[in-house]
């Protein structure tokens, strides 16, 4: 009993060592498979899965291989989230797409909860829609005496939070928050965005120390150079009197508003049902439980708003680890709408949320880096997180390097794949593991080799009746041993060595050849190929350690002492044999290399196939992974082309004097105080000239035909002997020959002499006057006595008066005389007081001046 019990060990051992083996090499590769690519027919929890174009309606329209959370895909594509088709995503829309997409393909999403998350953090930054809003618009400035709204005109923005507005209805200015701006288009109301303007004087002094910062609120003093220096120049650096630079590269985006109202996602109260809209049930709604009821029944997300502020950021989220975003490739220029090579006027939501400030952070890398990091996470469920804890299992640890000016990174997984040495899809690789299989082939030749031999003994030997020996006798060898010679066996002998040692022998090679192929196959490197190739060997010589340990001298002798036993030979497979000239060991390892090939080959395609799915997954790399497909729709370039605006002239006539650094803006009252309301009527009378061809009679804004030129020369004569304060005509003034040329604003009377016809150093010109001018012009000419004409300067040199002369016949001339050519240019006169009250100095002081 002995042999039968080592036997029966040798068996046991054996089956036991490659069922666990089996289990090993089966188990995980059905473990990896169904979490990384689902080839069993699973419940849809594998992380990767292959759809085409036409598998049912809740797909990303492109065919591939999936390895993306279900939500994020399905948030990349409106079409998927409209089941209606009315243009609006809501919420009884997302419940439904749960049911149907976990019906349709076993696969839970959690779209619902995802709706109401888009629609908190829009809200959460929606402030209103907003117009872009420059100098000399007319607007709404917000009165905070009052608490009223006024028509105003923008004149200048400072360096500040403040705007200078000119109010029309008082004919004055003041200094308002550029938040309390806003414009009207039709019965809609929108908030005003402004450029935000940086004072360039870089720490540069005027002649008394002064900075730009020391003008703040000073407007009156611009347009006046009269403390510039070398390095200073008022109208050139500071941003109150149009200076500065509004360049985005230097001011940013963080001023920028967002151009998003609640209006647009919520549903507005039905006529006659003031409960019905969104901000009555918010208004009712006392708990969280009853604020997401309002969200659910009485909000949307239209289409418009998602391609314009969700759509163009929402496939970075495709990116489970920011650390990808240096892969990316910014070769395209797809920018909201209203980035787009213009000037912005506001910034999308997510740069809001991201806190994005500087132009420098637009690009695709850093917006990828923060969208992954803080924004994605607040827009999807425990569905996308639990995905991206099993992706961070099945890829393994990182590395990172530096390409270029990217940081690019590498997983484990994916490092396995595609080492160039010897990764699992090389061709070094590829060509050793067949080499250890084809060995393991030829050593499987042998044994199946000798099982065939025993076959064929079995099957041949004599059958000795019941009681006889099966050995013949004893006989010396030529050494002068005895040796025994089995002739013949038992029939019940015959049947039990076919079922207790040759069948389950047979079976048994069988299944080591077949999973020693898989455990060879199933190895990650070079080393483990190696090891589990001894592990092999020793798996096959189980059963002569066996002998070797548990067999006494005695049997080792006796065996020894036999004579082979011979078997008859097959008369079909000599015939084949000779007539091919071959062996029976190459006839053998023929069936058994069409096996290896056949595995080889199989999994050399599994293995390209988990390595792309691993591809996907980890570095969401491939053409045919939809993951990157969809990535490619959202590249930004790193520097928007926003060209650079210089920001516009101001117009103003405000006093001359320089106002002393300690002055303070006095607050604005119900009164208007005299010195306002002259400066008003200053502003109103120069912001209303034009020029006119001579001969020519002009209709100005108020109806009035201007052809009093004697009345409008005494004007312009005020203005330029310094009762204005000196100030430069408006840019859009005309001057006679000169009506598609400006002035030159620092020179304004060296600029009348030179373009102006001129005599004796006196100039005439036609203009446009507002109404009451005109009116208290005329009054004061029907008063004013009549002087005698001045001379011409035609007349000669004998008669040309001196310069005494003709400021003495001016302030006696009578207003409206043709021959009335105003005073001298050179002449400054630093008060309307200091003119005589004739011509339109009587005017003007008629009207308060």
């Amino acid at each position: 009993m002995k042999p039968w019990w080592l036997l029966v060990l040798n068996f046991l051992a054996q089956y036991v060592v490659v069922y666990l083996l089996w289990q090993k090499i089966n188990g995980s590769e059905r473990d990896a498979d169904v979490v990384l690519l689902d080839r069993f027919g699973g419940e849809g929890t594998s992380l990767c899965f292959e759809v085409t174009a036409t598998d049912g309606p809740y797909n990303p329209g492109r065919s591939g291989l999936s390895c993306s959370s279900d939500e994020v895909v399905l948030l990349t594509n409106f079409s998927l989230l409209d089941l209606d088709g009315d243009g609006q995503w809501t919420y009884d829309e997302a419940e439904r797409l749960d049911a149907q997409y976990a019906s349709a393909t076993r696969r839970h999403v959690d779209m619902s909860s995802v709706y109401q998350r888009v629609f908190k953090a829009f809200q959460a930054n929606a402030d209103g829609l907003v117009l872009p809003c420059e100098i000399n618009d007319t607007l709404e400035a917000f009165w905070s005496d009052d608490g009223f709204w006024y028509d105003a005109r923008l004149e200048a923005i400072d360096s500040g939070d403040l705007a200078l507005v000119w109010y029309f209805d008082d004919n004055d200015t003041s200094y308002v928050k550029k938040s309390q701006l806003q414009k009207s288009v039709g019965d809609r109301k929108f908030k005003c965005s402004l450029p935000k303007c940086i004072d360039t004087d870089a720490g540069a002094l005027d002649k008394e120390g002064s900075t730009c910062a020391d003008y703040e609120t000073f407007f009156g003093e611009c347009g006046n150079d009269r403390f510039d220096d070398a390095d200073f120049h008022l109208e050139k650096l500071c941003c109150l009197c149009g200076g500065g630079t509004t360049s985005l590269t230097l001011a940013g985006i963080g001023h920028l508003p967002v151009n998003v109202s609640i209006d647009q996602m919520t549903q507005p109260a039905q006529p006659g049902k003031p409960e019905s809209g969104y901000r009555s049930c918010v208004q009712e709604a006392q708990s969280s439980r009853s604020q997401a009821a309002c969200v659910r029944e009485f909000t949307f997300f239209p289409k418009a708003l998602y391609e314009r502020e969700l759509a163009p950021f929402v496939a970075f989220c495709l990116l489970p680890d920011p650390d990808l975003c240096g892969s990316v490739e910014a070769d395209g220029d797809k920018m909201p709408l209203y980035w787009n090579n213009s000037v912005p006027f506001s910034k999308p939501v997510l740069f809001q949320e991201l806190g994005i400030d500087r132009l420098n952070d637009i690009n695709t890398v850093e917006i990828c880096r923060r969208t992954v990091t803080s924004f994605c996470p607040k827009l999807f469920t425990i569905q996308t997180n639990h995905f991206k804890e099993e992706r961070s299992d099945v890829c393994g640890a990182k590395s990172s390097r530096i390409e270029g000016k990217r940081r690019t990174v590498a997983y484990e997984a994916s490092t396995l794949y595609n080492d160039p040495k010897f990764g699992l899809t090389s061709m070094k690789f590829r060509m050793f593991l067949l080499l250890i299989v084809f060995l393991w082939g030829l050593a499987a030749v042998e044994e199946t080799r000798l099982i065939l031999i025993w076959w064929n003994v079995l099957l041949t030997l004599p059958t000795r009746p019941k009681g006889e020996h099966c050995v013949t006798g004893k006989v010396e060898d030529e050494h002068g041993e005895d040796e025994l010679e089995v002739c013949g066996i038992h029939r019940r002998s015959r049947i039990i060595n076919i079922l207790l040692n040759l069948g389950p022998r047979s079976v048994l090679q069988c299944l080591i050849f077949y999973v020693g192929i898989k455990y060879l196959l199933s190895v990650r490197n070079v080393s483990d190929l190696i090891l589990n190739s001894l592990a092999l060997t020793f798996l096959v010589t189980v059963d002569e350690m066996l002998f070797e340990a548990f067999a006494s001298e005695t049997d080792a002798a006796l065996l020894r002492r036999c004579k082979p036993i011979h078997g008859w030979s097959i008369a079909f497979v000599d015939r084949i044999l000779k007539r091919t000239r071959s062996t029976v060991g190459l006839w053998i390892f023929a069936p058994i290399l069409i096996v290896i090939c056949f595995f080889v080959i199989e999994d050399s395609a599994d293995t390209v196939k988990k390595a792309r799915a691993t591809f996907c997954l980890c570095d969401i790399q491939g053409e045919d992974c939809i993951g990157h497909q969809l990535k490619r729709i959202l590249l930004i370039p790193r520097s928007p082309k926003i060209p650079k605006v210089k920001s516009p002239k101001i117009r103003d006539t405000r006093a001359k004097a320089k106002v002393k650094k300690d002055h303070k803006e006095k607050p604005k009252t119900n009164g208007r105080s005299k010195e306002k309301r002259v400066l008003a009527l200053n502003r109103k009378i120069f912001l209303a000239i034009r020029c006119v061809v001579p001969g020519e009679s002009t209709v100005s804004s108020t109806g009035i035909c201007v052809e009093e030129k004697a009345i409008l020369r005494d004007v312009l004569d005020c203005w330029a002997s310094g009762v204005f304060g000196g100030q430069p005509l408006p840019k859009e003034a005309r001057v006679l020959g000169s009506a598609e040329k400006e002035l030159d604003m620092k020179k304004p009377l060296e600029e009348l002499r030179r373009r102006l016809p001129v005599r004796q150093g006196r100039f005439t010109v036609t203009v446009q006057m507002p109404k009451e001018v005109m009116q208290a012009a005329k009054a004061a000419a029907e008063t004013s006595p009549k002087v005698k004409p001045v001379p011409s300067p035609a007349m000669g040199p004998k008669s040309e008066p001196s310069n005494a002369k003709l400021q003495k016949a001016a302030k006696k001339a009578k207003v409206g005389d043709a021959t009335m050519r105003g005073l001298l240019a050179k002449k400054e006169v630093r008060d309307a007081s200091e003119l005589p009250p004739e011509g339109a100095a009587a005017a003007l002081s008629e009207l308060g001046l």
